[in-house]
């Protein structure tokens, strides 16, 4: 059996499962155990390849059965999550004409654009499975086999159909450009046809893997913290070009506080969050709030992500509370340059950092800081309810603004706290 070193490029789709890196990433002990599914491991492959394959050939009837867009010149293709707010990060760095724009998770919104051939799906569906059997023979622990068993069959066959797919869209296109955010499975289908992939990430990212992470052209993120994790974790010889998003430090701020609100009402404590408002309100403040995006997203989106639609009027005490809508987090706190901005583990929180507005944690009682992160949000944040005196000093102007920033950036929130 092989030990698991450095894994092919045309391999590492299979290993690209957002819970088989967060395995990969794990210091556990116990997550190393191999026992039985090693010694089975084969058998129960075989009988995934069978069902594979004629996944594969439904997916070649099914595509004959989608009315086909018609398009002349393409230069771009967009893999979008569905959510609604994809292209916010992208317009904002690229100047994109003669796109189509395909959600990266339904099969037939590709079938919509082009259509591959039987002898395509078939060669690759070979060289999927050799590279399924290929991870297979590595020396894995169990959970890790277990994952890969458990989803081999919707993980084989779509990426079997997206390469196709992209091999035939690139014959078609030979100049296109793919830009998504995340997508991981359709950026290695992508990125393994020779095609320029960029990934413009919305959030901040957890920690990737060397064994899995696609090699896009380009990655836009947030923090150095993730730039350099990135830079630090490509295999060598991999030429991809991380970039931070461009920042602007504000040049002036106003007595207003945003609310980012969490995308769950489970992650807000009533109390904490009327008693922050009510602060706010005795200093003056005028209180903005910018709901979650997904709170706008299409239903099967919501569905998925058993997300529901909150009306935070009927939850919270926001009588004195002003919503704001159609920006995303970066362009709110450039608008209304907000002394202070509220979320709940957010990547406002971070933006907010950047520009010079101070962020405030809520402290989320489901969020376990488990390490997936690269840049600490909670560690370069003033929290609530626990800093309350400090964010009341703040306030009052026994604290410069500007050197509570300088600490959060350079040393995080506990250095302000152990000096107090």
């Amino acid at each position: 059996m092989k030990e698991f070193h450095k894994t092919p490029v045309r391999d590492k789709w299979v290993l690209s499962d957002i819970q088989v890196v967060r395995l990969l990433n794990s210091k556990y002990p116990l997550l190393y155990s191999k026992r039985f599914i090693m010694r089975a491991r084969h058998v129960i492959a075989t009988f995934i390849y069978i069902l594979v394959f004629f996944r594969v050939i439904y997916f070649y009837i099914r595509q004959f059965f989608v009315i086909k867009a018609s398009e002349q010149n393409v230069s771009s293709l967009i893999l979008s999550s569905g959510r609604g707010y994809d292209f916010n990060n992208i317009n904002k760095l690229f100047e994109i004409n003669e796109y189509i724009n395909i959600n990266a998770f339904t099969i037939t919104d590709y079938m919509e654009h082009s259509r591959v051939s039987l002898s395509t799906l078939i060669r690759q569906y070979f060289l999927s499975v050799y590279s399924f059997n290929s991870i297979l023979n590595l020396d894995l622990p169990d959970k890790i086999m277990l994952l890969l068993l458990s989803r081999g069959l919707s993980n084989i066959s779509v990426y079997t159909y997206l390469r196709s797919f992209f091999l035939t869209f690139k014959s078609k296109y030979s100049n296109i450009t793919v830009y998504t955010d995340g997508a991981i499975l359709a950026s290695h289908a992508a990125s393994t046809s020779n095609i320029t992939t960029i990934r413009a990430c919305h959030g901040l990212i957890e920690k990737i893997h060397p064994n899995s992470y696609p090699e896009y052209e380009t990655i836009y993120v947030y923090a150095q913290e993730e730039k350099d994790h990135i830079m630090d974790n490509m295999d060598k010889g991999v030429k991809t070009k991380v970039h931070i998003y461009p920042v602007e430090e504000l040049n002036s701020i106003e007595k207003t506080v945003v609310f980012f609100m969490a995308n769950s009402i489970n992650s807000v404590n009533h109390k904490d969050f009327n008693e922050l408002v009510e602060m706010f309100k005795s200093f003056n403040y005028e209180i903005l709030m910018k709901v979650h995006p997904l709170s706008d997203a299409p239903k099967k989106l919501m569905k998925e992500y058993n997300f529901a639609t909150h009306n935070w009027r009927d939850i919270l005490d926001t009588s004195f509370v002003k919503e704001v809508d159609g920006l995303d987090g970066a362009d709110v706190i450039k608008k209304y340059r907000p002394s202070f901005v509220v979320g709940w583990d957010s990547t406002a929180l971070y933006e907010a950092l950047s520009v010079g507005s101070i962020p405030i944690n809520f402290i989320d009682p489901n969020s376990k800081h488990d390490g997936r992160g690269i840049y600490l949000v909670y560690e370069k944040s003033l929290k609530w309810p626990d800093d309350k005196r400090l964010i009341k000093d703040i306030i009052y102007g026994n604290y410069h603004h500007k050197d509570i920033i300088s600490s959060l950036r350079d040393t995080g929130r506990d250095t302000i706290i152990n000096y107090q």
